[in-house]
């Protein structure tokens, strides 16, 4: 089925999460972020927070639902098939941590970009403040 070749095509590729442990980091390799202006956070906190909130439901979702969620990426036309979608989730570590909870990650991503590519980010770490409370 389509759903066993994604399989067997996906044990062949690597394990970034492994990848980020082995690096001696702790915690998620972060993938995604979302941002936000903080001018615009302050003057509509509700909006931010419904927007954190769907964004966190909509994760969960597809955590639970990797068939479902593969049905919507194919019907959509998102570039991926529904078969390949339903067994990627799982192995994706897909989660949703707040800004806050999730600084230690970002910082130890951060760090790694100034050893590299200290241009990336502006040559330093992000002030407390960049970190949505």
């Amino acid at each position: 089925t389509m759903a066993q070749n994604g399989s067997e095509k996906l044990k062949s590729i690597g394990d970034i999460q492994g990848e980020w442990v082995k690096t001696g980091a702790k915690g998620n390799f972060p993938m995604t972020v979302l941002v936000v202006d903080g001018d615009f956070a302050q003057k509509n906190p509700d909006a931010v927070k419904i927007i954190l909130d769907s964004v966190e439901k909509s994760i969960n979702w597809v955590i639970a639902n990797p068939a479902g969620a593969g049905d919507l990426v194919e019907k959509n036309g998102l570039g991926l098939k529904a078969g390949i979608v339903a067994v990627s989730v799982p192995r994706s570590a897909y989660c949703f941590i707040r800004a806050a909870s999730a600084k230690p990650q970002l910082e130890a991503l951060f760090k790694s970009f100034l050893e590299y590519a200290p241009e990336s980010i502006g040559g330093k770490l992000p002030k407390d403040d960049f970190y949505l409370k």
